[in-house]
């Protein structure tokens, strides 16, 4: 919803703590409650964000976007483990840190 605000305010703010872009790992997930699809918002972030990754040389690691359903996204700090559960299916493991 804010790619273009968002998400180079949260880069910042981690390379401020040291953080080093060749050992993130990037996970975008996210899809739109445009029901009809009329404003294509779902895709519209999305190329927004690649777009954005793609200029700075941020690798997608893990992606999950578009229509209109519900993602719950939970990162385990204690094990480096990060788990997806989407609407109507298993939580799974997406992402081993």
């Amino acid at each position: 919803m804010f790619a273009d605000t968002g998400i180079p305010v949260l880069f910042k703010a981690a390379y401020k703590l040291g953080v080093k872009k060749q050992r993130m790992k990037v996970i975008v997930a996210g899809g739109a409650l445009d029901q009809q699809n009329f404003f294509n918002i779902d895709k519209r972030n999305d190329m927004a964000v690649r777009k954005m990754f793609h200029r700075n040389n941020v690798v997608i690691d893990y992606r999950d976007v578009g229509g209109n359903v519900n993602r719950t996204v939970k990162l385990a700090v204690k094990y480096g483990e990060v788990t997806m559960k989407v609407s109507g299916r298993e939580e799974k493991k997406i992402c081993m840190i």
